[in-house]
């Protein structure tokens, strides 16, 4: 074992401080040989994650799979509503069901928003999200590829949806004089001086400064999300795959959508419309913060130049989306739905929310010492 980890680490001071991780990493892969179903490590260790990779191929049989805190809970939380335990906090005695659930989750993204029909998309919204998740970690055959391929598209539709609606409402606020069928949150191109966005993005401007602010600021992001949804809806459909050559654990298949020819109907490629868009690395992640995968020789070989990991992905733009869904009703007077409510024990509705809201994480040892 010393020697195993000599070779992993490097040196032998380091196999010396290393050596209370390296016993956990060897007891939860003897765990893996003999369980039914992989193990995983969960550690906040900055040491074994960055060396997570190669740990786990060092067990192909049956490999450990160092996670991280939140990727654990993201795991578990899956889980449970794959055996239709929807559960809104730890130690719950009452299981809710599907739809309570997801509504409940919505109302707590969204606690500026009451239109029900914002509302009911952010509903969906989640639901696409956590099924990409479930294919992600899943990614058994190919049926989970399909699932992602339909959940993924919707997906884009959805957001591009609420961010649409979100835009009629500041239209009706303001009492803007923009024929509905033409209002939408999407920006005008840079350069662009005329046509339907920069006459609604101007008055937008002249109404409500600060919105009009609020919204360019993600100007780039809206690009790209309403670019990918044109596609989706309009034109060929985006191309989407399981792989097993994109490193994240040995024997896990990644499912990627494929952009490397893909461009927008002004020309820009995928790799500068996500770098516009302000894509941040993410540590100890197998893509960045928008789900952009590595590419290496095997992916050059196959003429892959840019890859998109749809759960990731969507799980960023979501708290992009909800956030300027929130800030646009607080800028056009909307009460927030969830925080200024008094407690009323006959309003249980409202309260089950508040409670999914606050207390979601109650009686879960985080950021504890060890592992």
């Amino acid at each position: 074992m010393m020697d195993w980890a000599r070779d992993l680490f490097g040196d032998t001071k380091s196999v010396k401080i290393l050596w209370p991780r390296v016993l956990a990493v060897m007891s939860a892969s003897l765990m893996s040989h003999s369980a039914e179903e992989p193990c995983l490590l969960v550690t906040n260790d900055q040491h074994l994650l960055a060396h997570q990779t190669g740990i786990q191929k060092m067990s192909p049989r049956g490999p450990a799979r160092i996670v991280t805190e939140s990727e654990a809970l993201r795991i578990l939380d899956l889980y449970q509503k794959q055996i239709r335990r929807y559960w809104l906090r730890p130690n719950c005695e009452v299981i809710h069901g599907r739809y309570g659930w997801y509504w409940s989750a919505a109302q707590a993204d969204l606690p500026n928003v009451s239109e029900r029909s914002a509302l009911s998309r952010a509903m969906h919204i989640r639901y696409a999200v956590d099924s990409l998740g479930t294919a992600y970690y899943g990614n058994a055959d190919s049926s989970d590829s399909e699932e992602s391929a339909y959940h993924f598209d919707y997906l884009l539709v959805l957001l591009t949806a609420t961010l649409d609606e979100t835009a009629l409402q500041v239209a009706d606020h303001h009492q803007l004089k923009m024929r509905r069928d033409r209002v939408s949150m999407r920006p005008p191109r840079k350069g662009q001086t005329g046509g339907d966005h920069v006459d609604f993005y101007n008055q937008v401007c002249a109404a409500n400064p600060k919105l009009s602010e609020l919204w360019m600021q993600s100007a780039a992001f809206l690009q790209l999300l309403y670019s990918l949804r044109d596609t989706a809806a309009h034109l060929e459909i985006l191309g989407q795959f399981a792989s097993d050559y994109i490193p994240r654990y040995s024997g896990q298949h990644m499912i990627a959508i494929d952009l490397s020819n893909w461009t927008t109907r002004h020309g820009e490629t995928a790799q500068e419309m996500f770098e516009e868009a302000v894509d941040l690395p993410s540590p100890f992640e197998p893509c960045t913060s928008l789900g952009v995968l590595p590419i290496g020789p095997a992916q050059t070989a196959l003429r892959l130049s840019f890859l998109v990991e749809p759960y990731h992905f969507s799980v960023e733009a979501w708290s992009r989306v909800g956030y300027l869904l929130n800030e646009s009703a607080k800028l056009i007077g909307s009460p927030i739905q969830i925080q200024d409510t008094v407690d009323d024990p006959k309003n249980w509705l409202r309260n089950w929310t508040r409670t999914f809201k606050d207390e979601a994480l109650d009686g879960l040892p985080l950021d504890t010492p060890g592992f």
